[in-house]
């Protein structure tokens, strides 16, 4: 078992591309996608807006970093990206609004906002995680996004469904704005190509290519359905009892990964970051990894950066979770504030922003239902799209399993242990059905 932060290297931060007003301009004739945010004149729009309703002013954006690694300079910069490069083309349409951003672990977000909210310093616009945005509904610490026709025609389906608020079917808890599909990416200059399946990549790392993986459930959960224990660890998160098959299922995952962990290239990781430095450093050849950390990387290793997805195996494709990058509203706003919160969340859903993050940066795809998914002409964005379309299968339990709970540290622990040799696979995989059974 390897646990081995890299030292941090500081990334020069990227200028964001300026845009011509005029190919920009269609991105705000979509109608009203958040409540109150169509742009308004007169004595009934929003607060500080010049006579043609344009609003002027600073808005607060809180950016949630997830993860339990150090903020490092270069995470600082990779997490602030998107919303700079949005910033950039927002201005050209409002040029007296601003953004102050501020970046926290998401961890650390629901407790951090009670404080500010005490003390007057809540932000006005939060990016942060679909699980971090239910804590912060559940808490009462944001402010509800009502179901407008607009966003039910504007949003993919699954996509909005997955952020429905659990007391009604007409709220969301923040507003999705992207998806961060989980990859692997790898040094081409030592691999050439990404294995396909497992056992390829056991046999690279017999060759001498060091391998790289998480040992978070949540960014390991990609091999449970490779090895067959996708449906009967889904079963057991509903109280189900599981048969022969997936009981078998189950441990085929589990001793797969006591013996990946017995390999000498294999290395498991606590948190993303040091994978992401292991590759950049040169100590690390393959690795899972995030979508919105593709920038970097491409910066760091240039044409070395290979992208793919991850390896099938004996039990078939599979089952990343993709996450989400959601908008969440800060309940005290004074009225400008929440109006250019709004008109910025409202900015980065239009389809043509939508489109354009997604060809310009490919490191997300996109929320939007008017936007099709690149499909051709990019094997990063054809990866990013399979990967997504592979998520799907784990619906059932990322639903039911958050990054958030306390279950998730209680099963990557366990499954530390296991690794270590602490614990048997058959006890943890009794340890498992139980835990997943429980309330979290």
């Amino acid at each position: 078992m390897a646990v081995r932060p890299s030292p941090t290297t500081p990334i020069p931060r990227p200028v964001a591309p300026r845009r011509c007003a005029r190919t920009l301009g269609a991105a705000l004739l979509a109608l009203g996608l958040l409540a109150g945010c169509a742009p308004q004149t007169g004595p009934q729009g929003h607060g500080n807006r010049n006579a043609r309703g344009i609003p002027k002013g600073t808005a607060y954006v809180l950016i949630g970093s997830f993860g339990q690694e150090q903020l490092s300079q270069a995470l600082v910069e990779e997490q602030e990206e998107l919303v700079r490069l949005l910033e950039a083309d927002f201005q050209q349409l409002h040029p007296q609004v601003s953004l102050q951003l501020a970046l926290s672990r998401e961890g650390r977000i629901p407790a951090e906002l009670e404080a500010r909210q005490r003390d007057g310093l809540a932000p006005d616009l939060l990016l942060v995680s679909g699980t971090t945005a239910r804590e912060l509904h559940r808490r009462q610490l944001s402010r509800p996004v009502p179901v407008t026709p607009e966003l039910t025609r504007l949003l993919r389906p699954h996509v909005r469904d997955r952020l429905r608020s659990n007391g009604t079917d007409r709220q969301l808890v923040g507003v999705p704005m992207l998806l961060e599909p989980q990859l692997a990416c790898f040094n081409r200059q030592r691999l050439p190509q990404s294995p396909t399946t497992l056992a390829a990549l056991e046999e690279a790392s017999e060759r001498g290519i060091e391998v790289g993986i998480p040992v978070n459930v949540i960014d390991l959960y990609w091999s449970a359905g490779a090895l067959g224990a996708n449906d009967a660890l889904i079963s057991a998160t509903r109280g189900q009892r599981l048969t022969a098959a997936q009981q078998e299922g189950v441990l085929r995952w589990l001793r797969w990964l006591r013996s990946a962990n017995m390999r000498e290239r294999v290395n498991f990781f606590s948190h993303q970051e040091a994978l992401l430095q292991g590759l950049i450093g040169g100590q690390l050849d393959w690795i899972t990894c995030r979508s919105t950390s593709l920038g970097r990387l491409r910066k760091a290793l240039g044409e070395r950066l290979g992208v793919a997805v991850l390896p099938n195996g004996p039990a078939g494709a599979p089952t990343p979770m993709v996450r989400q990058r959601v908008w969440v509203f800060g309940r005290d706003s004074s009225p400008n504030q929440r109006a250019i919160a709004e008109d910025f969340a409202h900015f980065s859903l239009s389809p043509m922003m939508q489109r354009y993050l997604t060809l310009h940066t490919q490191q997300m795809l996109p929320v939007s239902r008017e936007v099709s998914m690149p499909t051709g002409g990019s094997p990063v964005l054809a990866a990013m799209v399979r990967s997504e379309l592979q998520s799907r299968a784990a619906d059932g339990i990322s639903s039911r399993l958050k990054s958030g709970d306390p279950r998730v540290l209680r099963i990557s622990q366990v499954l530390l242990e296991m690794m270590f040799g602490q614990r048997t696979p058959e006890r943890v995989r009794g340890e498992l059905v139980v835990l997943l059974g429980g309330e979290p």
